[in-house]
């Protein structure tokens, strides 16, 4: 599971236990008040947050880091 907070940062946990697996900066400088999408790219799971202003952040799921950050 993923979710994002109001201070920039995107979370991971594990579906079963809900334990945390991973969290780190999405480097929008704003805070995420939207949802989180997940999709695959040749097999690798990324997650996709729009930050409600004018980013939009791809992360890989597995890791949380970075792969995109770019305008809507």
């Amino acid at each position: 599971m993923f979710f994002a907070d109001l201070g920039g940062n995107l979370y991971a946990l594990d579906s079963s236990t809900g334990q945390k697996l991973w969290v780190g900066p999405l480097g929008t400088g704003s805070g995420i008040g939207g949802g989180v999408i997940t999709y695959a790219v040749d097999g690798v799971q990324k997650v996709a947050v729009a930050d409600g202003f004018t980013m939009v952040v791809a992360n890989e799921a597995k890791a949380g880091k970075s792969r995109h950050l770019g305008p809507r």
